[in-house]
């Protein structure tokens, strides 16, 4: 039996209904995917406006399907949902890091808060957070890569007057020319 099959097996529970057919992923699984999802990323799945095209998980099922054979590691049923769970930690710790009273340490891998009340009111609003206090999280700086861009940050937006100002800058610099 592979070390993969035998970790599956003692990771995914037979019961049945919401949320109780869970799988534990181990720490050489999510580094596999991670460099898989990187690899299907530099390899033409993603698009340009940062989102993937169709079918991207079967590719990566069948990149951890090639570095633990047997693994039964499913597109729909375990990918996907463990993608997502990546994905909303990821946005989570990056928007604590934009925030005052948030920093990452390098050596632990994780986003810090020192004073309880910060940490209290930002949980408050950003429910996605819980348990990622001081929680290592490895693969931030690779995931930046891969979703660092699938947000909308506010940069370049304009304020609706702002727009209407600079198109009547535009207009009166185009009469000027057309005298």
């Amino acid at each position: 039996m592979s070390i993969c099959t035998k970790m599956e097996s003692q990771s995914v529970e037979q019961a049945r209904g919401r949320g109780k057919n869970k799988r534990v992923w181990h720490a050489n699984e999510d580094i596999a995917l991670v460099s898989a999802l990187i690899e299907v990323c530099n390899t033409g799945w993603k698009a340009d406006n940062g989102t993937f095209k169709t079918s991207y998980t079967s590719v990566i099922e069948k990149i951890m399907e090639s570095k633990f054979a047997g693994c039964g590691l499913k597109a729909t049923a375990y990918i996907e949902s463990r993608l997502k769970t990546l994905k909303k930690q990821y946005n989570a710790i990056s928007d604590m890091l934009k925030t005052s009273g948030f920093e990452w340490n390098d050596n632990l891998k994780c986003a810090v808060c020192e004073k309880d009340d910060i940490w209290n009111d930002w949980l408050k609003s950003h429910p996605d957070a819980k348990g990622l206090r001081n929680k290592s999280f490895p693969h931030y700086e690779e995931l930046t890569h891969v979703f660092g861009k699938d947000r909308a940050n506010g940069e370049g937006s304009q304020a609706p007057e702002d727009t209407i100002e600079a198109m009547d800058n535009r207009d009166e610099n185009n009469e000027d020319v057309n005298m």
